[in-house]
């Protein structure tokens, strides 16, 4: 018993080593080559037995080269530059790149270290040759019109993209994305760029400050306007008013005329009917007027 299951372990483990020896898999992210008798060809990602798995002769017939295509980045060294306008700064960027085309990366590169030394001295000097372009404003600055950091990572993309395409053979990799991510300043350079820093943020603060008076004085000028406007109307509408009211007593002028001892003696009785509309007690004499009409009342009586 002991025999036959020694025997059935070393078969199942034959079994293994030779599925390992004809078969291969293709992850995800992964794109593969078969080397045939040295020659490579491209083989995909999927679509073997049981998904990703896939079948190949033993070595040395054929030979299997995977690599992974996933985004890799690569940072290039802080290098101390000059501006357009002469200013001295250190830039660091980096460059997202991945293998797009592996037959074309296995025949020109072969490895990924070897891709990415050229990659560096390729990104080095095509950056130093697209920023040298550009002034030290438009490496920072709080002016969005002039900051054209996006501008330049779009050249340099487009720039690095062209020159791995037009290479010899073809390097087989795409840039996804490039990007500046560190601007310094050399300690030569710090008080210059403060100091010029300084005179563009007093200019801006002055040109701040007369666009503020200027706003203020148009705001007070529409404000006087409206009141004068405002003035000339209560005015005018005052003086129609005054004149709708000398208009009306002329007209009770006139009917006070026709009989003057009626029209006093209504007068008097409405300033009656004002004094003693609420219950009040007083002593006045009946010679006030408009009291005497109480004695003309018992005259007459």
């Amino acid at each position: 018993m002991r025999t036959i299951g020694t025997l059935i372990i070393g078969v199942l483990m034959l079994v293994v080593l030779g599925l390992y020896a004809v078969t291969y898999q293709v992850g995800y992210n992964e794109k593969a080559m078969l080397k045939t008798f040295g020659e490579p060809r491209l083989v995909g990602d999927g679509g073997g037995i049981f998904g990703n798995l896939h079948f190949r002769w033993p070595y040395p017939i054929q030979e299997v080269i995977k690599y992974d295509t996933r985004v890799r980045i690569l940072e290039g060294p802080e290098e101390q530059t000059k501006t357009k306008d002469g200013q001295s700064v250190v830039i660091q960027h980096y460059v997202a790149w991945r293998i797009e085309d592996p037959l074309a990366f296995y025949k020109t590169r072969r490895t990924v270290v070897e891709a990415r030394e050229q990659l560096t001295t390729l990104m080095r000097d095509e950056f130093r040759n697209i920023r040298s372009g550009y002034t030290f404003d438009n490496l920072t600055n709080v002016d969005p019109d002039e900051l054209k950091l996006e501008e330049i990572e779009e050249k340099y993309q487009e720039a690095l993209q062209s020159l791995i395409d037009e290479d010899e053979g073809r390097w087989g990799i795409k840039i996804e994305s490039v990007g500046i991510h560190r601007v310094l300043l050399t300690p030569e350079a710090t008080p210059m760029v403060f100091a010029a820093m300084t005179t563009t943020q007093e200019r801006l603060a002055a040109e701040t400050r007369s666009e503020g008076e200027s706003q203020a004085d148009k705001i007070k000028a529409e404000a006087e306007s409206a009141r004068r406007r405002i003035l000339s109307f209560a005015d005018t509408y005052a003086k129609q008013i005054e004149a709708e009211g000398h208009r009306a007593v002329a007209r009770q002028i006139e009917v006070f005329k026709t009989a003057e001892e009626f029209a006093v003696f209504l007068r008097r009785i409405e300033a009656l009917e004002q004094i003693l509309k609420e219950r009040t007690t007083f002593l006045i004499g009946t010679d006030q007027t408009p009291f005497d009409q109480f004695e003309m009342v018992g005259a007459k009586d």
